[in-house]
């Protein structure tokens, strides 16, 4: 059904009217931040929205509305994102993320990890914050650093891969040179590729050589571990394929070997067996091992 030339705004129109009024109101509270006071507003704009069924004839003065209201989003959303350059990126359960920096840097996200940096001032200081797991395939240029909980890994261009998980900090470098410095002692060490070192608070940053061909390949879906306790390889696999281990044994039992991330039967028969476990479905999210 056609509207008459002469009616007034229906209902979702008046409401679209009032979303463009209240953009000069619009104002991040003290509480939360602006890119989240902005995600709000798109929020509400996507509840009060409707698509359209009928098609209808718009008079010039709403059509000038809208074009002015898609400005002034388009501005704000503009304005919100130079005034902080605040990025956050974060991975859950079940996965990975391939991110690229601002100067063409490469990092990947293992599952269950969360990075933060700042496009604002990149030029001048190339700095990302890690909770989790992530590979880096850095630029040459500028000193860059990687700040964990317990450690701050800097380098000016190689590659190298960073675990930072409870409180426990896992550098390797596998090409280039990389300096890794402990938060609470100060106390650093100095990378060479083959090389890798851990960061525990109040602990001595220890050094050792490694594999380089195995430190990485969880960025294909492969994961390796050397006398690595039980507890924290059913860790990564829950992380891995987003499910819930109940495991009441000796978590601090080491296992050496593998598994990869596309089959989960496979993977508990590569840890559970080599162990002498066994593991069985509780539900369609958990898997009981013992």
């Amino acid at each position: 059904m056609k509207r008459k030339e002469n009616s007034g705004p229906t209902k979702e129109e008046m409401r679209e009217i009032a979303l463009f009024n209240n953009l000069r109101f619009l104002r991040a509270p003290a509480t939360i931040s602006k890119e989240d006071a902005w995600l709000q507003l798109m929020g509400r704009l996507s509840e009060n929205r409707t698509v359209a069924t009928t098609i209808f004839t718009r008079s010039l003065t709403f059509r000038a509305l809208l074009a002015a209201a898609t400005i002034a989003i388009f501005l704000v959303s503009y304005y919100f994102i130079a005034l902080s350059g605040s990025i956050t990126l974060t991975t859950g359960n079940g996965q990975m993320v391939t991110a690229y920096l601002p100067d063409s840097s490469v990092v990947y996200l293992n599952s269950g990890t969360t990075i933060r940096y700042n496009t604002k001032h990149w030029n001048d200081r190339r700095e990302i914050k890690l909770e989790g797991e992530a590979f880096f395939k850095v630029k040459a240029g500028r000193r860059f650093s990687v700040i964990t909980s317990e450690s701050v890994t800097s380098v000016l261009g190689t590659s190298f891969n960073v675990y930072a998980r409870a409180n426990e900090v896992k550098v390797s470098c596998i090409t280039g040179k990389v300096l890794v410095m402990s938060k609470s002692s100060g106390e650093s060490k100095l990378l060479l590729p083959g090389y890798k070192t851990k960061v525990l608070k109040g602990a001595r940053v220890q050094r050792e050589k490694t594999n380089i061909d195995l430190e990485a390949k969880w960025v294909e879906g492969k994961f390796y571990f050397q006398q690595e306790s039980i507890g924290r390889v059913l860790e990564e696999i829950e992380r891995q394929y987003n499910i819930k281990i109940e495991y009441k044994g000796n978590t601090n039992r080491t296992y050496t070997g593998f598994f990869t991330n596309n089959d989960l039967p496979s993977a508990l028969d590569l840890v559970c067996i080599p162990m002498q476990l066994r593991y069985k479905r509780v539900n369609a999210i958990t898997i009981q091992v013992y």
